[in-house]
């Protein structure tokens, strides 16, 4: 009976099999750099303050500055 694939298809079955693993590595890194970013976490985001504070306790009477 003939083959009916050609050799070389193994090949390209254990490159690309490799290279899927590899990618999809890859994919998973950079999407844990990005969701660790300043810009996904929102670091330097000035915050509305909803209730104005008085600093006088920290600054003047317990000496904290």
């Amino acid at each position: 009976m003939a083959q009916i694939f050609h050799p070389s298809t193994n090949t390209f079955s254990k490159v690309s099999i490799f290279g899927a693993v590899f990618f999809l590595a890859g994919l998973l890194w950079l999407f844990g750099i990005l969701i660790r970013s300043p810009y996904a976490t929102q670091v330097d985001v000035a915050r509305e303050q909803p209730v104005p504070f008085s600093h006088k306790h920290h600054v003047q009477e317990i000496g904290i500055d």
